[in-house]
C-alpha cells in the first residue's frame, strides 16, 4: 500500500514505492529501475492510493511495472483514469441509503460508543445521507458531529456543510480533515478553463443537457465546444456525474455538495448574474417549445423533458421575478406563459403559483403575456379553491379581449369556463365556451 498524497512530483512517487518495499538506493541505478528488478520475480497487489494529481508520473511508473513485472497487479485509486495499456477503469458510485446509514452509525459509534439509531433520528440521518449524496468522506465528517449534535441538529445545518463537516482522524490525509479541503484539492488540478466552465455550472439546479450548459457556460473566451470538451473533462475527473436517458440522450448532475461549491464560486465571480440571465433565457425558451410540441404527437417524450427540467424552470422563474430589470422579469414571465396551460395535465408542476408570483410583474410585457399569465393565476387559485380570486382574475384578464399575438388565445375564456363548473353554474359555461370559439 503506497499513499500518494504527500508527493509532488515523479521521483518522490518513486521514493514512496522504494520506501514501502525497502529498496535501498545503488550506486548507478535509477530508484524506478532498482523498484522494477526488486519486484520482478514477486507475485503481489500493489495499491497505489491518490493518484489524481501526478497522472502522468503514476501512468510511466504503471506502464514500467506492466512491461518487466508479471507477477505485480495495480489497483490505483485517482479522480480519473491513468490512461495507460491494460488499464481497467472502474467508477466508484456514490453509496446508497442502506450502506450510507450504515457507515454512518458505525462512525458516529466510534466517537460515541452509546450512539443508537432510534426511531425518531433514523430519517434525519438518512437525510444526512442523502443530502451528502452518499459521498463516504462527507458522511464520516457529518457522524463525527454526534458528539456535540443530535442527527436532526446535523440535518438542519447541512446548508452550511463547509462549516460544518470539519474535524475527522488524526490519521486521515489533510485535506480530508474538511469537506472544503476535499472538493478544494480536486478544483486546485483543474485548468483554468475547466474551473470557469465548473464554475458557470453551479447556476443549474438539478440535472442540464449539453445544449443548456453550452447556453449558460459559453461566452467572454469560451466557446460551445470548450464546454462540451470541459464537460467531458469533469465527468472524466469525477466532478460531474453523466447518465444516458430513455431519449438517447446524456443529461448531466452535479452532486449536491460540489453544486454547493460551485455556486459558492460563481458569486465570487462578476459576472454571476449574466450566468443566471442566460440560464432563465435558455429555459424561457424551452418553455415556450415544451409548451406546444407537448400538445403533439411527441407528448410523452415532452412530458418527460418538462419533469426532468422543473428544477431549472422553477429556479429560473424564481430569480427573474426577483430581478430588479424589467427584461430579467421578462423572461421569468415567458417560461409561465409557455407551460400556463399545463396546468390541466399535471397541476403538480406549480405553474400557478409561479403565475400568482408573476402578476407583480406583468405592467411592463405585452397584452398577450398580461392575459396568459393572470388566467394561469386565475386557474392556480381555483385549483387551490379559492374562486373568488380566480373570477376576478380571470375576469381581469378577459377584459383587454383577446391579443392577436396571444399564443393561447382561447386560455382565458376555458378558465373562467372551468371556474364556472367548479363554482355550479353550468349554464353559463356553454355560453362562455361558445363566445370564446
Amino acid at each position: 500500500m503506497c499513499e500518494l498524497a504527500t508527493a509532488s512530483d515523479a521521483e518522490a512517487l518513486d521514493q514512496i514505492v522504494a520506501t514501502t518495499f525497502g529498496v535501498s538506493p545503488r550506486a548507478g541505478v535509477a530508484i524506478r529501475d532498482a523498484v522494477a528488478e526488486f519486484l520482478r520475480a514477486k507475485d503481489l497487489l500493489l495499491v497505489l492510493d491518490n493518484c489524481e494529481h501526478l497522472l502522468d508520473a503514476v501512468g510511466a511508473f504503471a506502464a514500467t511495472l506492466i512491461q518487466r513485472c508479471a507477477g505485480v497487479r495495480m489497483l490505483a485509486t485517482s479522480r480519473e483514469g491513468l490512461g495507460v495499456d491494460g488499464e481497467q477503469v472502474w467508477p466508484l458510485r456514490s453509496l446508497g441509503v442502506g450502506p450510507s446509514t450504515e457507515l454512518f452509525v458505525e462512525r458516529a459509534r466510534a466517537v460515541k460508543p452509546d450512539f443508537v439509531l432510534e426511531s425518531g433520528s433514523a430519517a434525519a440521518v438518512a437525510e444526512i445521507c442523502g443530502r451528502l449524496d452518499g459521498m463516504p468522506l462527507a458522511i464520516e465528517l457529518a457522524a463525527a458531529r454526534v458528539v456535540s449534535m443530535s442527527p436532526l441538529e446535523i440535518a438542519q445545518r447541512l446548508d452550511e456543510r463547509f462549516r460544518l463537516l470539519t474535524g475527522g482522524r488524526r490519521s486521515a490525509v489533510e485535506r480530508h480533515h474538511t469537506l472544503r479541503a476535499t472538493v478544494d484539492w480536486s478544483y486546485s488540478l483543474l485548468d483554468d478553463r475547466d474551473r470557469l466552465v465548473f464554475d458557470r455550472l453551479g447556476v443549474f439546479v438539478g440535472g442540464f443537457d449539453s445544449d443548456a450548459a453550452v447556453a449558460v457556460a459559453s461566452g467572454d473566451g469560451i466557446e460551445g465546444w470548450d464546454v462540451v470538451d470541459a464537460l467531458a473533462d469533469l465527468v472524466a475527473k469525477s466532478l460531474v456525474v453523466s447518465e444516458d436517458t430513455a431519449g438517447g440522450t446524456t443529461r448531466y448532475e452535479m452532486l449536491e455538495t460540489l453544486r454547493h461549491y460551485a455556486r459558492e464560486r460563481l458569486d465570487d465571480h462578476v459576472d454571476a448574474d449574466e450566468r443566471r440571465r442566460r440560464h432563465a433565457g435558455h429555459y424561457a425558451t424551452f418553455a415556450e417549445e415544451a409548451g406546444h410540441s407537448v400538445l403533439g404527437p411527441e407528448e410523452l417524450v415532452w412530458r418527460a423533458r418538462i419533469r426532468a427540467e422543473l428544477d431549472n424552470l422553477r429556479a429560473a422563474v424564481t430569480w427573474s421575478l426577483d430581478a430588479h430589470d424589467d427584461a430579467d422579469a421578462e423572461l421569468g414571465l415567458r417560461i409561465v406563459v409557455g407551460l400556463a396551460v399545463q396546468q390541466g395535465y399535471d397541476p403538480a408542476l406549480g405553474i400557478g403559483q409561479w403565475a400568482l408570483r408573476a402578476l407583480d410583474r406583468v405592467g411592463t410585457t405585452t397584452p398577450a403575456r398580461r392575459q396568459v399569465v393572470r388566467a394561469a393565476a386565475a386557474y392556480g387559485s381555483a385549483l387551490a379553491g379559492d374562486f373568488s380570486r380566480a373570477r376576478d382574475l380571470v375576469i381581469e384578464a378577459l377584459h383587454e379581449g383577446v391579443p392577436d399575438d396571444s399564443p393561447w388565445p382561447s386560455y382565458a375564456a376555458y378558465t373562467l369556463a372551468y371556474v364556472q363548473v367548479l363554482t355550479g353554474e353550468p349554464e353559463r359555461v356553454l355560453e362562455t365556451v361558445e363566445g370564446a370559439i
